[in-house]
């Protein structure tokens, strides 16, 4: 259908999981991907900067005093992007006390019992993660969010609720997507470069209601000196 209608340019969308390698005769196009590469093709990507993303939400819990920071993730997250949401969290921990250490947390299933084995053991301050299912399991556990404790997404767009967390900007990705199909058109290439080139878009920090500066001794929120 491609070859018949003289379509030269691929987008290639993002999918739940892992990706899945279309079967196309790749040298008769010029294919670009929304989002994470695909395994082992170097297929041109615009991408969400996944360790930048991290980061950015370390950077505001420790402002907001927060220091006992957990990550659930499903293994299949963590490979999806190449462990960069999972590098900078690892990174953290080494940096803040031993009794405030919280290993992430990697589900090889979506099972609110090995949720509720971690959470007891370590009690994090703060959980971030990519499923608002979270706060369901929290609630199973007695837990009020944000009151006891909080969350983090690290891709809010992508389920119904407000949460605080990481806007990907998924129009934004979109968007340096075409301009690269477009680029490639423009220098007549066609197929798979040698390597990997990906394009990778910041995401932006945004306040929301799942996460709340923790209450330190005389009631005064921990973290915010110095904000009035």
């Amino acid at each position: 259908i491609l070859k018949a209608r003289g379509i030269l340019g691929l987008v290639i969308g993002p999918t739940p999981g892992l990706p899945v390698v279309p079967d196309l005769e790749w040298k008769e196009f010029a294919p670009v991907k929304i989002g994470v590469p695909l395994p082992g093709l170097p297929v041109p990507c615009a991408v969400s900067n996944h360790y930048q993303a991290m980061r950015r939400v370390l950077e505001q819990l420790q402002e907001l005093g927060i220091r006992r920071v957990g990550l659930v993730l499903e293994e299949h997250q963590d490979a999806k992007t190449s462990g960069l949401w999972l590098a900078p969290m690892a990174a953290h921990q080494q940096q803040v006390a031993k009794a405030d250490r919280v290993p992430p947390l990697l589900l090889s299933s979506w099972r609110q019992t090995d949720f509720g084995r971690w959470f007891r053991r370590y009690r994090p301050e703060v959980i971030v993660g990519l499923r608002r299912g979270v706060i369901d399991w929290l609630a199973g556990l007695g837990r009020r969010v944000p009151e006891e404790v909080g969350f983090v997404h690290l891709d809010r767009g992508t389920e119904p609720g407000d949460f605080a967390g990481i806007d990907q900007r998924a129009a934004t990705i979109g968007a340096a997507a075409v301009d690269l199909v477009m680029n490639r058109l423009l220098l007549n290439e066609r197929g798979l470069p040698d390597t990997q080139r990906s394009l990778m878009i910041d995401g932006v920090w945004v306040p929301g209601p799942t996460l709340r500066a923790p209450v330190g001794p005389g009631g005064s929120p921990r973290g915010l000196r110095g904000r009035g």
